[in-house]
């Protein structure tokens, strides 16, 4: 019994010493596998690529966060002096100037998209497909954070105040508004300011955000709907230039979906055509005209602060010399006729 009882023990003995070393040779293949999935990424080009967009994203995000914070970006500069004079000259437009004014702030709804775009890059990159649609995405948003590009998307709102103005405020860098241009067309179609939206019919129509509605009520309750604006609309930094930097791959998607449902014939929608490579690429060419404008309508801005400063009537008296000044400044440096963007 004692001899059986051993041999049983020694048995169990080397059973247990087997599962023991099956056990530690498992890890150990667990581990190899492991490293030699991270050697083979660690070499992967898309890798390496995805690693250093993202960094380099963010690098520029910070910096883009820090001009807007110090005012050295002058189109944000510009759009507040703007924001700021259309109020005083219609205050029913206070709410929606407050609105506009966001954007040149540091927290506005175009940053924290940035923010949320990257941040799913960095946690869940596989919800965008595969690494192609990654490095897309990167390269969208490795353009959209540009400082002087922000400064571009900004065209957009300033214009857009300049046309409520009534021809007070001149555009930026556009041709002047055309009798056939719907107003504040330029904000339309941007996920910033509103969505599209399907009415009984299946037509797509622009819904205004809440905190933009106004610009509906403005216009006498005129609705957008996505044939007739597309055909019709004038420039605009975003649907012309910029789609592809400040929007999400999902409202890409569901642009295009819409558009082919809504007008099928229409071409180059919010792409980079040549229009737009005219109007930009050439303006860039020249930094000194680049900023020619910026300056002045800043420089007259200030100008009409500071003597508004000194007494009532003269104070209005300067404004208005003062305005006076910039408007034909800026007309005579912005671009005067259609031609120029080879198009519409």
């Amino acid at each position: 019994m004692k001899e059986a009882a051993y041999l049983h023990s020694g048995i169990d003995k080397k059973i247990m010493e087997r599962a023991y070393n099956m056990k530690i040779f498992i890890k150990l293949l667990l581990v190899l596998s492991m490293l030699f999935s991270l050697s083979s990424c660690s070499g992967d080009p898309n890798v390496i690529r995805i690693k250093d967009d993202t960094a380099q994203t963010t690098l520029q995000l910070n910096n883009l966060i820090k001009a807007l914070h110090n005012g050295s970006i002058n189109n944000a500069t510009i759009l507040k002096v703007y924001a700021s004079k259309l109020k005083a000259q219609k205050p029913e437009y206070t709410e929606l100037t407050k609105q506009f004014s966001k954007m040149a702030s540091p927290n506005n709804p175009t940053i924290n998209d940035f923010k949320q775009r990257l941040k799913l890059i960095r946690e869940n990159p596989n919800s965008l497909g595969n690494q192609k649609s990654v490095i897309t995405e990167l390269t969208a948003l490795l353009s959209g954070t540009k400082k002087e590009m922000y400064g571009d998307s900004l065209l957009d709102v300033i214009n857009t105040i300049a046309d409520l103005s009534d021809g007070t405020l001149s555009r930026l860098h556009t041709p002047a508004r055309t009798k056939d241009e719907l107003a504040a067309s330029q904000l339309v179609g941007n996920p910033q300011y509103g969505h599209w939206q399907e009415d009984s019919g299946g037509q797509s129509f622009w819904a205004w955000y809440g905190q933009y509605a106004l610009i509906s009520s403005l216009l006498g309750g005129h609705r957008y709907g996505y044939n007739n604006w597309s055909y019709n609309r004038g420039w605009s930094h975003y649907n012309d230039y910029g789609r592809d930097r400040y929007s999400s791959s999902s409202q890409r998607n569901r642009h295009d979906s819409i558009q082919k449902k809504n007008a099928p014939n229409l071409k180059q929608y919010g792409k980079n055509t040549g229009r737009t490579q005219s109007s930009y690429s050439g303006r860039r060419s020249n930094p000194k005209y680049a900023s020619t404008l910026n300056t002045r309508a800043i420089t007259a801005a200030k100008a009409a602060r500071y003597k508004s400063s000194y007494s009532g009537s003269n104070s209005s008296n300067s404004h208005n010399s003062s305005s006076s000044r910039y408007s034909s400044s800026a007309r005579s440096n912005s671009y005067s006729s259609r031609s120029r963007f080879g198009g519409k």
